[in-house]
């Protein structure tokens, strides 16, 4: 029997969860990499083991570069300790901030990115060189400086294609792991290098939709706020 797992971002019933943020992110645009990541994602679903997970549209494909802004978290988690808006409830004025700050709402980075592994839940991606890595560190490190804002060192670039809702057991597990194994022997190799010329500032407000930041925020994404997040969108 599964466990239930807390998820931010859905519901049980798979339904998305309002989860409003900002993100500096490009979005997947190479159509050969977009049908093998599809052929993965159908892969998965056929193989049994994913009921317990949600599978995100292939609109939403990307690679975050500098995940800047998750509001839930601004007076709660450290990372946000010297961000001026962090006490801040509307979500048009922290866009502003953001908008403001950073000057402009698409960058160029030129860099390379190679597929390391398949989980259950994304591609994880490493910079193809040396040269990529130190473009990545700078760039991120200018955005979150200018922002005031701390970046996670453990963080692990990837493509998301799904969400897990509830923790597997110990027989779901072993069968994952097996799938995992078989789905990595037949697709990493065929997955192509990630090239990341340009990055773009968007908003979200679920995992349903990202948008570039200057066109805001009506009809962005499909959830709903509780009574108790509406104030976000006074």
């Amino acid at each position: 029997m599964t466990k239930p797992q807390a998820n931010d971002k859905f519901y049980s019933s798979k339904r998305y969860k309002f989860f409003p943020g900002i993100a500096i992110v490009h979005m997947i645009d190479d159509p050969v990499l977009i049908n093998q990541l599809k052929a993965i994602a159908q892969s998965m679903h056929a193989s049994g083991c994913f009921s317990h997970y949600v599978f995100l549209p292939e609109k939403t494909y990307h690679m975050t570069v500098a995940d800047l802004i998750t509001y839930k978290d601004l007076q709660t988690n450290g990372m946000f300790s010297d961000f001026p808006y962090k006490h801040e409830t509307s979500l048009k004025a922290i866009d502003a901030y953001v908008k403001r700050v950073l000057g402009q709402s698409k960058f160029q980075l030129d860099v390379r990115m190679k597929p390391k592994k398949i989980t259950s839940r994304k591609i994880v991606l490493t910079p193809a060189s040396r040269d990529d890595e130190r473009k990545l560190h700078d760039f991120r490190n200018k955005v979150y400086k200018t922002l005031h804002i701390e970046p996670d060192p453990r963080y692990q670039f990837h493509i998301s294609l799904t969400y897990r809702l509830h923790a597997l057991n110990d027989k779901d597990q072993v069968a994952m792991d097996v799938f995992l194994d078989s789905i990595n022997a037949r697709y990493l190799t065929l997955l192509p290098t990630v090239v990341v010329k340009t990055a773009e500032l968007v908003a979200f407000n679920d995992m349903a939709d990202y948008r570039n930041i200057e066109l805001g925020r009506h009809n962005l994404g499909v959830s709903e706020p509780e009574s108790s997040e509406k104030h976000w969108l006074e």
